[in-house]
């Protein structure tokens, strides 16, 4: 089984209104269909590279947001009850690598036309983005370590199915 991923390199490093992009990423989950169950962080407090519950850790990690506190890197994750592995296993993954990239991955029997739509509105509303794609991989390979490269040499299944150039960007 495969997912699809869109990926959006950002051309610059902007900041943030992190308590406001999280609500918008809950809303998007929303939008798409899911809800966000768990989260990974990296950040000067949440470091442990754990992905944990959003009941057990939303209240700390958005009082952190709006101290000021800035991610290197925040993952929202929607993942059943009874996952073995958070990253194969989940339905919806969104991914922010401060300045470097935004991705998000769904699995390609919930991909359409409506959510590429809703992902590049999202994108353009929040990211200075002069580039992107959506490829698929299978379920159980990580698709972050070629967002973070743009070298699929890691990845067995890698195909890109659409390229995204000239994007009406945050800001613009």
């Amino acid at each position: 089984m495969n997912k699809i991923t869109y990926v959006f390199w950002m051309n610059e490093d902007i900041e943030y209104k992190w308590a406001d992009l999280y609500n918008d990423v809950k809303d998007l989950f929303k939008a798409l269909g899911y809800e966000v169950s768990h989260l990974g962080i990296v950040s000067d407090s949440f470091n442990s590279g754990k992905v944990v519950t959003v009941n057990r850790k939303e209240k700390e990690v958005i009082k952190k947001l709006i101290d000021g506190e800035r991610p290197l890197s925040f993952t929202w994750l929607s993942i059943p009850k009874s996952y073995k592995n958070a990253t194969s296993d989940c339905d919806l993954m969104c991914c922010i690598r401060g300045g470097a990239f935004f991705s998000l991955e769904i699995k390609s029997e919930d991909n359409s036309s409506y959510v590429e739509k809703l992902i590049i509105s999202f994108v353009q509303k929040h990211f200075c983005c002069d580039s992107g794609e959506a490829f698929t991989v299978d379920r159980k390979e990580s698709s972050l370590v070629y967002c973070a490269t743009k070298d699929s040499v890691n990845l067995k299944e890698y195909a890109c199915i659409k390229q995204y150039h000239g994007l009406s960007i945050a800001g613009a």
